[in-house]
């Protein structure tokens, strides 16, 4: 995450060096007919199919591993546009008229939570994603707040967009019984003590990793098939 005190200028001179690349790359991606737009409430609920389309033609949806497409995950989601007003917001980014990236954030006057973003891989080049990043955490500045928060998860890329780490502690639930005890010695425990050992969970992340692109080949060989 990152915490700043002063405005939105002064972010960019001591904040993370990110923001001072992403202020040129905004610029050249805006031009060309190209935009982002911010949507709220219904009207972003009225929208999650481009949300998922985009989501399909990410590695997320290369990968099998698309959180928004249609069922639970994104119903789930058109609920929390249309309940929390404000407090969520959904940034589209288009060149010309088609939708390239996404990104849904929450929102409130303390915090901005960059909650999920996927762009198009066909349009990788133009760093779409990172530009409704950026334009939405400069918004979120313009109207007071002063953190933002990438949330869970170590990718490579949130070291160079913030300035520092929040530790995260997690809690298994079982029965008080021997069966629960044991249950949770046996299968829990033990992956959460390997993850925390860096050579591990680099072996641990890698398997993830190759089951996502085996899922996605299967997949990709099933509607062939299909076709045929």
């Amino acid at each position: 995450y990152c915490r700043w005190d002063g405005d939105w200028d002064s972010l960019h001179e001591g904040g993370p060096i990110w923001l001072k690349q992403m202020r040129n790359r905004r610029r050249r991606f805006l031009k060309n007919g190209r935009r982002t737009e911010r949507f709220t409430g219904a009207e972003a609920a009225e929208r999650l199919d481009i949300v998922a389309g985009i989501e399909a033609r990410s590695w997320k949806g290369q990968q099998g591993v698309a959180r928004l497409q249609p069922g639970p995950g994104q119903d789930i989601l058109r609920q929390a546009f249309l309940t929390l007003g404000e407090e969520i917001e959904l940034w589209l980014a288009w060149a010309d008229d088609q939708p390239i990236a996404f990104q849904i954030d929450f929102v409130t006057p303390e915090r901005l939570w960059l909650y999920q973003y996927s762009y198009d891989e066909r349009f990788a080049n133009l760093r779409a994603g990172s530009v409704v990043g950026y334009t939405s955490i400069e918004q979120a500045w313009e109207k007071g707040v002063r953190e933002y928060d990438f949330l869970i998860g170590d990718e490579s890329y949130k070291a160079s967009r913030t300035t520092a780490l929040r530790p995260i502690s997690y809690l298994a639930g079982h029965p008080r019984t021997l069966r629960g005890w044991l249950a949770y010695a046996t299968l829990v425990a033990p992956r959460w003590k390997l993850r925390a050992i860096p050579e591990l969970k680099a072996i641990f992340d890698g398997s993830k990793q190759m089951l996502r692109t085996f899922r996605a080949q299967r997949a990709e060989e099933v509607s062939t098939l299909a076709e045929a």
